[in-house]
Protein backbone atom coordinates (compact mmCIF):
# COMPACT_ATOMS: atom_id res chain seq x y z
CA UNK A 1 0.00 0.00 0.00
CA UNK A 2 2.86 2.33 0.86
CA UNK A 3 4.51 1.66 -2.54
CA UNK A 4 1.26 2.40 -4.39
CA UNK A 5 0.91 5.72 -2.53
CA UNK A 6 4.49 6.63 -3.40
CA UNK A 7 3.90 5.80 -7.07
CA UNK A 8 0.82 8.04 -7.17
CA UNK A 9 2.74 10.98 -5.64
CA UNK A 10 5.58 10.60 -8.15
CA UNK A 11 3.10 10.48 -11.06
CA UNK A 12 1.34 13.65 -9.84
CA UNK A 13 4.65 15.46 -9.48
CA UNK A 14 5.68 14.50 -13.02
CA UNK A 15 2.33 15.69 -14.39
CA UNK A 16 2.86 19.03 -12.62
CA UNK A 17 6.18 19.38 -14.44
CA UNK A 18 5.00 18.17 -17.83
CA UNK A 19 1.75 20.19 -18.00
CA UNK A 20 3.24 23.75 -17.96
CA UNK A 21 6.02 22.74 -20.38
CA UNK A 22 3.40 21.30 -22.75
CA UNK A 23 1.54 24.61 -22.59
CA UNK A 24 4.77 26.46 -23.34
CA UNK A 25 5.49 24.23 -26.33
CA UNK A 26 1.99 24.75 -27.72
CA UNK A 27 2.06 28.52 -27.19
CA UNK A 28 5.59 29.27 -28.33
CA UNK A 29 4.45 31.46 -31.28
CA UNK A 30 4.10 35.15 -30.26
CA UNK A 31 1.23 37.38 -31.27
CA UNK A 32 1.17 38.83 -34.79
CA UNK A 33 3.15 42.06 -35.07
CA UNK A 34 1.08 45.19 -35.52
CA UNK A 35 1.50 46.95 -38.87
CA UNK A 36 2.18 50.67 -38.89
CA UNK A 37 1.57 53.13 -41.68
CA UNK A 38 4.39 55.57 -42.52
CA UNK A 39 3.59 59.22 -41.82
CA UNK A 40 2.68 61.49 -44.72
CA UNK A 41 5.54 63.92 -45.30
CA UNK A 42 5.09 67.29 -46.98
CA UNK A 43 7.80 69.81 -47.76
CA UNK A 44 10.61 70.21 -50.26
CA UNK A 45 11.48 67.41 -52.70
CA UNK A 46 14.06 66.89 -55.44
CA UNK A 47 14.05 64.39 -58.28
CA UNK A 48 15.87 63.49 -61.48
CA UNK A 49 13.92 64.29 -64.64
CA UNK A 50 15.80 62.32 -67.30
CA UNK A 51 17.49 58.93 -67.76
CA UNK A 52 20.15 58.19 -70.32
CA UNK A 53 19.25 55.48 -72.83
CA UNK A 54 22.24 53.33 -71.86
CA UNK A 55 21.06 53.27 -68.22
CA UNK A 56 17.44 52.23 -68.72
CA UNK A 57 18.08 48.85 -67.03
CA UNK A 58 19.85 50.28 -63.98
CA UNK A 59 17.30 50.94 -61.20
CA UNK A 60 19.61 53.52 -59.61
CA UNK A 61 19.58 55.67 -62.75
CA UNK A 62 15.87 56.45 -62.38
CA UNK A 63 16.35 58.20 -59.03
CA UNK A 64 20.06 59.13 -58.95
CA UNK A 65 22.69 60.62 -61.23
CA UNK A 66 24.83 57.65 -62.28
CA UNK A 67 27.58 58.16 -64.83
CA UNK A 68 31.12 57.38 -65.92
CA UNK A 69 33.14 60.21 -67.46
CA UNK A 70 36.67 60.56 -68.78
CA UNK A 71 38.92 63.29 -67.35
CA UNK A 72 38.28 66.61 -69.10
CA UNK A 73 34.64 65.81 -69.98
CA UNK A 74 31.36 67.15 -68.62
CA UNK A 75 27.66 66.27 -68.42
CA UNK A 76 24.41 68.18 -67.79
CA UNK A 77 21.37 66.63 -66.15
CA UNK A 78 17.93 68.12 -65.51
CA UNK A 79 16.36 67.96 -62.05
CA UNK A 80 13.11 69.24 -60.55
CA UNK A 81 12.54 70.81 -57.13
CA UNK A 82 9.08 71.05 -55.59
CA UNK A 83 7.73 73.04 -52.67
CA UNK A 84 5.11 70.68 -51.28
CA UNK A 85 4.07 72.92 -48.40
CA UNK A 86 1.12 75.32 -48.22
CA UNK A 87 3.33 78.41 -47.87
CA UNK A 88 5.84 80.12 -50.16
CA UNK A 89 9.43 79.03 -49.52
CA UNK A 90 12.94 79.97 -50.58
CA UNK A 91 14.79 76.80 -51.51
CA UNK A 92 18.57 76.69 -51.20
CA UNK A 93 20.36 74.27 -53.59
CA UNK A 94 23.88 73.03 -52.90
CA UNK A 95 26.13 69.94 -53.14
CA UNK A 96 28.16 68.12 -50.48
CA UNK A 97 30.34 65.03 -50.32
CA UNK A 98 28.77 61.63 -49.68
CA UNK A 99 30.02 58.19 -48.67
CA UNK A 100 28.79 54.64 -48.40
CA UNK A 101 29.01 53.21 -44.90
CA UNK A 102 27.23 50.36 -43.15
CA UNK A 103 25.14 49.55 -46.21
CA UNK A 104 23.78 53.10 -46.51
CA UNK A 105 24.47 56.08 -48.78
CA UNK A 106 25.22 58.98 -46.40
CA UNK A 107 25.30 62.61 -47.55
CA UNK A 108 27.49 64.90 -45.48
CA UNK A 109 26.11 68.11 -43.97
CA UNK A 110 28.82 70.49 -45.17
CA UNK A 111 31.90 68.45 -46.11
CA UNK A 112 33.23 68.76 -49.67
CA UNK A 113 35.06 66.30 -51.93
CA UNK A 114 36.24 66.51 -55.54
CA UNK A 115 32.88 65.50 -56.97
CA UNK A 116 31.01 68.06 -54.85
CA UNK A 117 33.34 70.78 -56.09
CA UNK A 118 32.92 69.64 -59.72
CA UNK A 119 29.09 69.74 -59.44
CA UNK A 120 27.14 72.98 -59.85
CA UNK A 121 23.51 74.02 -60.46
CA UNK A 122 22.33 76.92 -62.59
CA UNK A 123 20.49 78.32 -59.55
CA UNK A 124 21.55 78.15 -55.91
CA UNK A 125 18.39 79.70 -54.45
CA UNK A 126 14.85 79.78 -55.86
CA UNK A 127 11.58 81.19 -54.54
CA UNK A 128 8.67 78.76 -54.88
CA UNK A 129 5.02 79.30 -54.07
CA UNK A 130 2.88 76.61 -52.42
CA UNK A 131 2.96 73.31 -54.40
CA UNK A 132 5.07 74.90 -57.16
CA UNK A 133 7.91 73.16 -59.03
CA UNK A 134 11.00 74.46 -60.80
CA UNK A 135 13.42 72.76 -63.22
CA UNK A 136 17.16 73.22 -62.74
CA UNK A 137 20.24 72.03 -64.61
CA UNK A 138 23.03 70.18 -62.84
CA UNK A 139 26.47 70.38 -64.48
CA UNK A 140 29.38 68.09 -63.65
CA UNK A 141 32.71 69.23 -65.09
CA UNK A 142 35.65 66.82 -64.71
CA UNK A 143 39.13 68.42 -64.76
CA UNK A 144 41.63 66.98 -67.21
CA UNK A 145 43.93 65.96 -64.35
CA UNK A 146 41.18 64.30 -62.26
CA UNK A 147 42.22 60.99 -60.64
CA UNK A 148 40.45 57.85 -61.78
CA UNK A 149 38.01 56.16 -59.42
CA UNK A 150 34.44 56.40 -58.15
CA UNK A 151 33.18 59.24 -55.98
CA UNK A 152 29.83 60.07 -54.38
CA UNK A 153 28.01 63.33 -53.70
CA UNK A 154 24.57 64.59 -52.64
CA UNK A 155 22.65 67.50 -54.19
CA UNK A 156 20.47 69.09 -51.52
CA UNK A 157 17.27 71.17 -51.71
CA UNK A 158 16.84 72.91 -48.35
CA UNK A 159 14.22 75.16 -46.79
CA UNK A 160 14.24 76.93 -43.44
CA UNK A 161 11.31 78.08 -41.35
CA UNK A 162 10.95 81.56 -39.95
CA UNK A 163 12.46 81.95 -36.45
CA UNK A 164 10.15 80.91 -33.63
CA UNK A 165 8.94 84.09 -31.86
CA UNK A 166 9.47 82.59 -28.43
CA UNK A 167 12.73 80.66 -28.82
CA UNK A 168 14.19 82.15 -32.04
CA UNK A 169 14.80 78.54 -33.18
CA UNK A 170 14.89 77.87 -36.93
CA UNK A 171 13.94 74.43 -38.26
CA UNK A 172 15.54 73.10 -41.45
CA UNK A 173 14.12 70.56 -43.91
CA UNK A 174 16.03 69.18 -46.86
CA UNK A 175 15.80 66.50 -49.50
CA UNK A 176 18.73 64.98 -51.36
CA UNK A 177 19.60 63.50 -54.74
CA UNK A 178 22.44 60.97 -54.96
CA UNK A 179 25.32 61.24 -57.40
CA UNK A 180 27.47 58.23 -58.33
CA UNK A 181 30.31 59.22 -60.66
CA UNK A 182 33.22 57.09 -61.89
CA UNK A 183 36.14 58.90 -63.52
CA UNK A 184 38.05 56.97 -66.16
CA UNK A 185 38.21 56.01 -69.81
CA UNK A 186 36.03 53.19 -71.15
CA UNK A 187 33.32 51.37 -69.26
CA UNK A 188 35.49 50.16 -66.38
CA UNK A 189 34.87 46.98 -64.41
CA UNK A 190 31.30 45.74 -64.76
CA UNK A 191 29.08 45.79 -61.67
CA UNK A 192 28.64 42.47 -59.89
CA UNK A 193 28.11 40.99 -56.43
CA UNK A 194 27.95 37.69 -54.55
CA UNK A 195 25.57 36.36 -51.89
CA UNK A 196 28.07 34.76 -49.53
CA UNK A 197 25.71 33.22 -46.97
CA UNK A 198 22.08 32.94 -45.92
CA UNK A 199 21.17 31.98 -42.34
CA UNK A 200 18.11 31.95 -40.08
CA UNK A 201 17.98 34.15 -36.99
CA UNK A 202 15.57 36.08 -34.78
CA UNK A 203 15.30 39.76 -34.03
CA UNK A 204 15.45 41.01 -30.47
CA UNK A 205 11.66 41.36 -30.46
CA UNK A 206 11.16 37.72 -31.50
CA UNK A 207 10.49 37.98 -35.24
CA UNK A 208 12.14 35.38 -37.49
CA UNK A 209 14.75 36.89 -39.80
CA UNK A 210 16.77 35.73 -42.80
CA UNK A 211 20.23 37.28 -42.91
CA UNK A 212 22.51 37.34 -45.94
CA UNK A 213 26.12 38.43 -46.22
CA UNK A 214 26.82 40.05 -49.60
CA UNK A 215 29.95 41.42 -51.29
CA UNK A 216 30.29 43.95 -54.11
CA UNK A 217 32.77 42.28 -56.48
CA UNK A 218 32.35 44.79 -59.33
CA UNK A 219 33.83 48.14 -60.17
CA UNK A 220 30.84 50.37 -59.34
CA UNK A 221 28.75 51.02 -56.25
CA UNK A 222 25.50 49.07 -56.20
CA UNK A 223 22.17 49.34 -54.42
CA UNK A 224 20.77 45.90 -53.69
CA UNK A 225 17.04 45.22 -53.48
CA UNK A 226 15.06 42.03 -53.80
CA UNK A 227 12.82 39.48 -52.11
CA UNK A 228 12.77 36.14 -50.33
CA UNK A 229 10.47 33.18 -50.97
CA UNK A 230 9.86 30.29 -48.56
CA UNK A 231 8.78 26.83 -49.74
CA UNK A 232 8.49 23.23 -48.47
CA UNK A 233 7.74 24.42 -44.94
CA UNK A 234 5.97 22.49 -42.16
CA UNK A 235 2.87 20.80 -43.57
CA UNK A 236 3.84 21.89 -47.09
CA UNK A 237 3.43 25.60 -46.31
CA UNK A 238 4.94 28.31 -48.51
CA UNK A 239 5.29 32.08 -48.13
CA UNK A 240 6.31 34.95 -50.38
CA UNK A 241 7.95 36.25 -52.32
CA UNK A 242 8.36 38.87 -49.58
CA UNK A 243 9.94 42.14 -50.69
CA UNK A 244 12.88 43.57 -48.75
CA UNK A 245 11.84 46.88 -47.19
CA UNK A 246 14.93 48.92 -48.05
CA UNK A 247 17.94 48.87 -50.35
CA UNK A 248 21.51 48.20 -49.25
CA UNK A 249 24.33 50.29 -50.76
CA UNK A 250 27.79 48.80 -51.19
CA UNK A 251 30.94 50.43 -52.53
CA UNK A 252 33.29 48.36 -54.74
CA UNK A 253 34.95 45.64 -52.65
CA UNK A 254 32.68 46.30 -49.65
CA UNK A 255 30.73 43.58 -47.82
CA UNK A 256 27.52 44.06 -45.89
CA UNK A 257 24.53 42.29 -44.38
CA UNK A 258 20.95 42.24 -45.61
CA UNK A 259 18.27 41.31 -43.08
CA UNK A 260 14.73 40.33 -44.04
CA UNK A 261 12.27 40.47 -41.12
CA UNK A 262 9.41 37.99 -41.45
CA UNK A 263 6.04 37.58 -39.76
CA UNK A 264 6.16 36.63 -36.08
CA UNK A 265 3.61 33.81 -36.59
CA UNK A 266 5.80 32.00 -39.14
CA UNK A 267 6.58 28.40 -38.02
CA UNK A 268 10.21 27.65 -37.20
CA UNK A 269 10.69 25.35 -40.17
CA UNK A 270 12.56 23.83 -41.79
CA UNK A 271 12.00 25.93 -44.95
CA UNK A 272 13.59 26.03 -48.38
CA UNK A 273 14.42 29.74 -48.57
CA UNK A 274 15.42 31.48 -51.82
CA UNK A 275 16.81 35.01 -51.61
CA UNK A 276 16.85 36.98 -54.88
CA UNK A 277 18.79 40.25 -55.08
CA UNK A 278 19.22 42.75 -57.91
CA UNK A 279 21.71 45.60 -58.19
CA UNK A 280 22.84 47.61 -61.24
CA UNK A 281 20.89 45.30 -63.59
CA UNK A 282 22.65 42.22 -62.14
CA UNK A 283 20.55 39.53 -60.40
CA UNK A 284 21.73 36.65 -58.21
CA UNK A 285 19.91 34.25 -55.90
CA UNK A 286 20.81 31.80 -53.17
CA UNK A 287 18.77 28.91 -51.72
CA UNK A 288 19.31 27.41 -48.27
CA UNK A 289 17.30 25.25 -45.90
CA UNK A 290 16.54 27.43 -42.88
CA UNK A 291 15.17 26.64 -39.42
CA UNK A 292 14.51 29.70 -37.28
CA UNK A 293 15.86 29.51 -33.70
CA UNK A 294 13.58 29.55 -30.67
CA UNK A 295 11.97 32.78 -29.55
CA UNK A 296 14.33 34.73 -27.33
CA UNK A 297 17.42 33.37 -29.09
CA UNK A 298 19.60 35.58 -31.29
CA UNK A 299 22.50 33.94 -33.13
CA UNK A 300 25.83 35.75 -33.35
CA UNK A 301 26.03 36.16 -37.12
CA UNK A 302 29.71 37.10 -36.95
CA UNK A 303 30.44 33.52 -35.89
CA UNK A 304 28.14 31.91 -38.46
CA UNK A 305 29.51 29.89 -41.34
CA UNK A 306 28.71 30.55 -44.98
CA UNK A 307 25.83 28.08 -45.16
CA UNK A 308 22.28 27.98 -43.95
CA UNK A 309 23.10 25.93 -40.84
CA UNK A 310 26.81 26.33 -40.12
CA UNK A 311 29.27 23.45 -40.27
CA UNK A 312 30.41 20.79 -37.83
CA UNK A 313 28.63 18.76 -35.19
CA UNK A 314 28.27 21.46 -32.52
CA UNK A 315 26.39 24.02 -34.70
CA UNK A 316 24.06 21.25 -35.86
CA UNK A 317 23.34 20.17 -32.27
CA UNK A 318 22.84 23.80 -31.26
CA UNK A 319 20.31 24.43 -34.03
CA UNK A 320 18.55 21.14 -33.23
CA UNK A 321 18.20 22.20 -29.58
CA UNK A 322 17.11 25.75 -30.38
CA UNK A 323 14.48 24.56 -32.84
CA UNK A 324 12.85 21.93 -30.62
CA UNK A 325 13.94 22.34 -27.01
CA UNK A 326 10.38 22.17 -25.51
CA UNK A 327 9.75 18.81 -27.16
CA UNK A 328 13.22 17.54 -26.18
CA UNK A 329 12.49 18.44 -22.55
CA UNK A 330 9.13 16.65 -22.75
CA UNK A 331 10.81 13.54 -24.13
CA UNK A 332 13.45 13.58 -21.37
CA UNK A 333 10.76 13.94 -18.69
CA UNK A 334 8.78 11.08 -20.23
CA UNK A 335 11.88 8.87 -20.22
CA UNK A 336 12.62 9.83 -16.60
CA UNK A 337 9.02 9.01 -15.61
CA UNK A 338 9.28 5.60 -17.29
CA UNK A 339 12.56 4.80 -15.54
CA UNK A 340 11.14 5.85 -12.16
CA UNK A 341 8.03 3.70 -12.73
CA UNK A 342 10.14 0.68 -13.69
CA UNK A 343 12.38 1.23 -10.65
CA UNK A 344 9.41 1.44 -8.29
CA UNK A 345 7.93 -1.73 -9.77
CA UNK A 346 11.18 -3.66 -9.36
CA UNK A 347 11.57 -2.38 -5.82
CA UNK A 348 8.03 -3.44 -4.91
CA UNK A 349 8.61 -6.93 -6.31
CA UNK A 350 11.88 -7.26 -4.38
CA UNK A 351 10.17 -6.22 -1.14
CA UNK A 352 7.39 -8.72 -1.73
CA UNK A 353 9.95 -11.45 -2.31
CA UNK A 354 11.72 -10.62 0.96
CA UNK A 355 8.45 -10.76 2.89
CA UNK A 356 7.50 -14.06 1.32
CA UNK A 357 10.82 -15.75 2.15
CA UNK A 358 10.27 -16.24 5.97
CA UNK A 359 6.77 -17.60 5.41
CA UNK A 360 8.07 -20.10 2.85
CA UNK A 361 10.86 -21.22 5.23
CA UNK A 362 8.32 -21.71 8.05
CA UNK A 363 6.06 -23.87 5.87
CA UNK A 364 9.00 -26.07 4.80
CA UNK A 365 10.08 -26.54 8.43
CA UNK A 366 6.56 -27.56 9.53
CA UNK A 367 6.37 -30.13 6.72
CA UNK A 368 9.66 -31.71 7.73
CA UNK A 369 8.44 -31.96 11.35
CA UNK A 370 5.51 -34.09 10.21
Amino acid sequence: MRNKLLSRRVALALMALVFPIAILAAGIQPALAQATNPPVVTGVSIQLMEIQAAQQNDPRASVSIVDRLAPGSSVDRRIQIRNGSDTARTVRVYTTAARIVGGSFVGEATEQNDLARWTTTDQTAIDLGPNVTADLTVSIDIPSDAPEGEQYAAIWAEVQSAPDPGTNVVSTTRAGLRVYLAVGAGNGVAPDFTIDSLIANRSTDGNPTAQANVTNTGGRAIELAGSIALAAGPGGLSAGPINIDSTTSLAPGESGQITVTLDASLPAGPWDATLTLTGAAVTHDRTEQLTFPAVGTVIDTNASAGTGHGTGLFPWLLEFWLAGWPFIVLALIAIAALLIAVGLTLRARAAAAVLASPRRASRLASRRGH
